[in-house]
């Protein structure tokens, strides 16, 4: 088994594993007493963000990244401008 971690660019192909992986985290982060409010944030990342990386992040002068492990994605980030000279730090 192969542990060796290789941070890459997300290319098309991540997508299904980036999106398994954002709903699972978040589902593991949510309080039992929030749950209801995290379903409707991980909805709502979904269709703004998640499953249009490319497009969301090139809209915003960023990119985004995964941290390959083996055959899967163990994590990611974006990256997306927040002001003339600063980028913010997401997922």
């Amino acid at each position: 088994m192969n542990n060796r971690v290789t941070v890459r660019p997300f290319v098309e192909s991540d997508a299904t594993q980036v999106r398994e992986l954002f709903i699972t985290v978040n589902r593991l982060l949510a309080p039992a007493a929030l749950e209801d409010v995290f379903e409707a944030y991980v909805v709502s990342s979904l269709a703004e963000e998640i499953d249009r990386i490319s497009a969301y992040y090139a809209e915003r002068n960023g990119g985004f990244w995964v941290a390959a492990m083996g055959s899967g994605i163990a994590g990611m980030f974006g990256l997306e401008q927040s002001g003339s000279d600063a980028l913010e730090l997401r997922r």
